[in-house]
């Protein structure tokens, strides 16, 4: 848990990217999280790392292939659905 404000929150669920002199915040997903990226491509997060996440395909309306049905994803190029 991380104090910021006197509110408590989770680092896992929370991304601060320091833009300027403001400071945005933007959800990042969480494990089990469903996302949606490369505009088609639905997957379940299954590990969080600082940059990004593994995420476990489930659906694919794309002609990209994934070995193993398991990809990384950036943070910034994912969306929770």
């Amino acid at each position: 848990m991380l104090n910021c404000r006197k509110r408590k929150l989770k680092i896992q669920q929370i991304l601060y990217v320091r833009v300027g002199r403001t400071l945005e915040i933007n959800n990042i997903a969480g494990i089990g999280d469903e996302i949606s990226f490369k505009s088609g491509v639905k997957g379940i997060v299954e590990k969080i790392y600082q940059n990004s996440v593994i995420v476990t395909v489930t659906e694919n309306s794309t002609d990209l292939e994934f070995e193993g049905d398991k990809t990384v994803v950036g943070h910034k190029n994912y969306e929770i659905i």
